[in-house]
């Protein structure tokens, strides 16, 4: 049995600009002897201004055989307002873990946005990350066009000091 994952651009016929970049689409297609099987959404996001993910890729997370998929982010997904489900203003990674072609999204916060004294909160984090075969860290490249003089990653803004991690489950 072959699979192929295609991700994509949301369609969104209710705007008037740039309507095919409003959200994203990942889907699972199920092939046999090169024909067609099935399609399967996993997720579908539609908003109304522009939303895409840019950097995508597939690794087997959890070593079982089966491909994960992983959404790595390297800027702020700044918008406000979003549903809570799909509100990845503090995420550093999101992963679709797969379970034999059953997919479950958890997010991977970075914890430096909690304040440095939210230590118990920043551990959560980080081991919620480990506990998931991953790290809650960013890549950080070699050469920076924009070197940041002060301590620590550069964060715009911090979490709400209400604000509790979140640790998602995988299967």
């Amino acid at each position: 049995k072959k699979e192929l994952i295609t991700f994509g651009g949301n369609y969104n016929p209710n705007v008037d600009y740039q309507n095919h970049y409003k959200g994203w689409h990942i889907q699972k297609i199920d092939l046999e002897d090169r024909k067609v099987k099935s399609i399967k959404s996993i997720e579908r996001f539609s908003w109304h201004s522009n939303k895409f993910f840019q950097r995508f890729s597939a690794c087997d997370i959890q070593k079982d055989g089966d491909l994960d998929l992983v959404y790595e982010r390297n800027s702020q997904f700044r918008t406000k307002k979003l549903p809570v489900d799909f509100d990845f203003t503090t995420v550093t990674r999101i992963i679709w873990f797969n379970k034999k072609g059953e997919f479950k999204r958890v997010r991977i916060e970075d914890p430096f946005y909690y304040r440095s004294y939210d230590l118990e909160k920043r551990q959560a984090v980080k081991k919620h990350a480990k506990k998931l075969g991953t790290t809650s860290l960013r890549y950080t490249p070699k050469q920076q066009y924009y070197e940041y003089k002060g301590k620590g990653n550069y964060i715009h803004s911090f979490a709400d000091v209400s604000a509790q991690p979140l640790l998602d489950e995988a299967h």
